[in-house]
């Protein structure tokens, strides 16, 4: 599934760390990956193979193991020092600095802890808001565990439901409102530090508008510009969305979901509405591949692998923003720099090779060469590199680069980047 996608120009895929399952028995050591008690299985390969695509992993921390909490659930609200020595453990084996073990650098902490399935308690028994000053805890201590672990890792907070009732016991659950969430947490811990919110900008029902505003403080797709303004105020600073969750469900896979031509249609939609907030830098579709017994099928491939429609709005719209072959805007003047994600060179890697080795050539739109030249670049931990093209662009025309790659492995491979100058 992973070779699928990548073809769809994949860029990051979104992974739960159930700490639940990861680590079953308290361990004696919660800081060191190697302890006993943590069961990693799984993880490092998959890590590893979305690497040698090419493919970024965020890893989101929920699930609370029964012995870190008194009512043993996996909604319940643990201990934060507790939660902080899993992150560090965490953090630590995907640092970048185990051999065989690739560089994790997206990190999410808990899921939907707005909604007491996910977070309890919401509410105390004099109905007084409790789950944002508990998530503010829990969150500064994982963070800070991540951070120690891994200081070039961003860390989001958040991961929002779109909806909440504020009130301790809702329709169907305790919860608070994503708007209301972010208040009452910016109130609890107004220094705060994290790297970016997560959120999940969920349709009304199964058949809602892809791009419809919701009553605040809830926040769909179409509240995203008030409530990147919102952030902007609570936290003092410009806060990056990322968008971890979206999805709609498809019938007969699910009775109420929509059709086939729906799905592709809205997915497309809400792609580029939410791309189009300045602060949005990820989105994320849940999920890519339906799969028999599911509670969700929402998946851009069947349950037999074949594609929706859905697939290819996917692999068009994920193209026009692929950060191996990017577009981008750039000023007339000498020697423009391409960044350039080659995070399948830096799986391959082990400590002491050479830098990597390229070949560019630079075309115009008529198909004439403008510049071929040579380079070599070491690859830093994150897997992005620049590559400086040496011309000088003209104003207002568009170019194209054919950069030709290789390492000591004998990995090869070819990426485009398109260059769009300015007029000044």
């Amino acid at each position: 599934m992973l070779d699928r996608a990548a073809t769809a120009h994949t860029s990051l895929i979104r992974v739960i760390a159930n700490w639940h399952d990861i680590a079953p028995t308290r361990p004696r050591n919660p800081s060191d990956p190697a302890d006993p008690a943590y069961h990693f299985e799984g993880f490092d390969d998959l890590v590893w193979q979305s690497g040698l695509r090419g493919i970024r992993v965020l890893l989101t921390v929920w699930g609370t193991p029964r012995w870190a909490s008194a009512s043993h659930k996996l909604n319940a609200s643990p201990r934060p020092s507790d939660l902080g020595g899993f992150c560090t453990a965490l953090a630590t084996r995907y640092s970048g600095h185990y051999r065989g073990r690739m560089f994790v650098g997206y990190y999410s902490v808990w899921n939907e802890p707005n909604k007491e399935q996910f977070l309890s308690p919401q509410f105390d028994a004099h109905r007084r808001d409790v789950a944002p000053k508990v998530y503010a805890a829990m969150f500064r201590s994982c963070a800070a565990g991540i951070k120690k672990a891994s200081p070039q890792a961003l860390v989001a907070i958040g991961e929002t439901s779109p909806r909440g009732s504020d009130r301790p016991r809702g329709v169907v659950q305790a919860s608070h409102s994503p708007g209301r969430f972010a208040q009452l947490l910016a109130q609890a811990r107004p220094q705060l530090r994290f790297d970016a919110w997560a959120h999940h900008p969920y349709p009304q029902g199964y058949r809602g508008s892809p791009t419809a505003s919701f009553s605040w403080p809830n926040v769909g797709v179409g509240n995203l510009p008030r409530f990147e303004s919102r952030l902007t105020a609570l936290f003092h600073r410009r806060v990056p969305l990322w968008l971890t969750e979206f999805a709609y469900q498809t019938a007969p896979e699910q009775p109420s979901g929509v059709t086939y031509a729906q799905q592709a249609a809205y997915l497309g939609r809400a792609f580029d509405a939410s791309v189009n907030v300045p602060s949005v830098g990820m989105f994320v579709w849940y999920i890519f591949r339906d799969t028999v017994g599911q509670r969700w099928q929402s998946g851009v491939l069947r349950r037999n692998s074949q594609p929706n429609p859905s697939y290819f709005t996917f692999r068009s719209k994920a193209a026009q923003h692929d950060v191996a072959n990017p577009t981008i805007v750039v000023p007339p003047r000498p020697d423009p720099r391409v960044p350039l994600s080659v995070v399948d060179f830096k799986a391959d890697q082990v400590p002491g090779d050479p830098p990597i080795g390229m070949t560019y050539r630079v075309f115009d739109t008529r198909g004439n060469l403008a510049v071929i030249g040579q380079a070599r670049a070491i690859v830093p931990l994150q897997g992005t590199i620049d590559v400086v093209l040496r011309f000088r662009p003209q104003p207002a025309r568009t170019y194209v680069a054919l950069i030709d790659l290789n390492d000591i492995h004998g990995h090869t491979s070819q990426r485009r980047a398109r260059l769009l100058v300015t007029r000044r």
